[in-house]
């Protein structure tokens, strides 16, 4: 079982459009978000990064608080860095969607 920190699952891909009730749904997200901390490895990384994929996962973010910037996979080779003054692109998951990465850090401190 693999849950990311944040997740977005597209009415599509529920098919009932209900939200399960179940703890962990058996299912994938369209997208996955992984705020990367310090206890975090490299490997560890790789390989969920290759694990959401291989569930079917379209886009994956992850997110380095400590120097505010962002990697946007589409594929486990694929990626764009993303820096402090970029955003992050919803892509074909969310369409138009768009979020600086200055606003995503608007309101949290500096790092130390």
């Amino acid at each position: 079982v693999r849950v990311p920190d944040v997740s977005f699952i597209s009415w599509d891909r529920l098919g009932s459009r209900f939200v399960p009730i179940t703890p962990i749904p058996d299912l994938s997200p369209d997208l996955a978000v992984e705020i990367i901390s310090a206890s975090n490895s490299k490997n560890e990384m790789i390989r969920k990064l290759h694990e959401y994929f291989d569930a079917g996962v379209s886009l994956v973010w992850y997110v380095y608080p400590k120097t505010r910037t962002a990697i946007a996979y589409t594929s486990p080779e694929t990626f764009t860095e993303i820096d402090a003054l970029g955003e992050l692109d919803g892509g074909a998951v969310l369409p138009g969607f768009a979020l600086s990465m200055e606003e995503l850090f608007r309101k949290v401190a500096p790092p130390q």
